[in-house]
């Protein structure tokens, strides 16, 4: 079976085709088994974020909706590069906005604009060489003090890491996704945002394949103490 443009139908597509009216319900319900995504969004609202919200790959909106539950008074823009973003979105219709972009783009249009910048089970759908770059883009998007979070699907000996794996490469249909274990996706964070603070870290219900890292972005002068503070101790020790 193809779409319109005759390309082959993931089994995840096929399947929706038939559903009707209970493609969306069955969808969330097949996702809970992963990942409860009103518990991510929890654990994101606890760290106090501001109210200007991104989502890169926002996909079909779920994780939006359930930000902007959790974030009541936010305005919640989700981008991604194809598909139909916020397809699924259930929330407050006139506080959220979704559009095909990339965070390249959105960088050099509006440049560190947001308190809060999401970015939700992405990296293992994203080519390794491209990882450090898209996590350098993402922190330039945050302004000072607000906050980067990244949740990720991780390796880990467990029968959901495999189900997860499964669903991703056989429904979903990307077989080229490639999932970190949670040290290397440490190590993709240091390598790659800097000027930021650990914040809060977090594993999201129900497994601890779902590992949540909170950022906190430093001011400028935070950073150049941060710099100098070295310097400054090495010049005591010297006189």
């Amino acid at each position: 079976m193809a779409n319109e443009k005759g390309n082959p139908l993931t089994l995840g597509k096929k399947v929706r085709r038939f559903m009707g009216p209970l493609e969306k319900p069955a969808i969330r319900a097949y996702r809970s088994m992963f990942v409860d995504t009103n518990s991510l969004a929890d654990s994101i609202a606890a760290s106090s974020p501001g109210n200007a919200i991104l989502e890169i790959g926002a996909g079909d909106g779920t994780v939006s909706g359930a930000l902007l539950n959790a974030i009541p008074n936010a305005i919640l823009l989700g981008i991604d590069i194809d598909g139909d973003p916020g397809a699924m979105f259930k929330g407050p219709t006139s506080q959220a906005t979704f559009r095909i972009q990339s965070a390249e783009d959105l960088l050099v249009a509006l440049g560190p604009a947001f308190d809060l910048v999401v970015i939700s089970d992405v990296l293992h759908h994203v080519p390794t060489p491209e990882r450090v770059a898209l996590l350098k883009t993402a922190s330039a998007l945050v302004r000072e003090g607000g906050l980067l979070a990244i949740k990720e699907t991780c390796r880990r000996r467990s029968f959901r890491y495999l189900l997860s794996v499964f669903s991703d490469r056989y429904i979903s249909g990307d077989r080229s996704v490639s999932f970190m274990s949670e040290d290397e996706l440490t190590e993709l964070i240091n390598a790659s945002v800097d000027g930021f603070e650990f914040r809060a870290r977090a594993y999201i219900p129900p497994s601890k394949i779902n590992v949540l890292r909170m950022l906190e972005r430093q001011s400028v002068a935070a950073v150049i103490e941060t710099a100098i503070e070295p310097l400054t101790r090495d010049t005591a020790i010297h006189n």
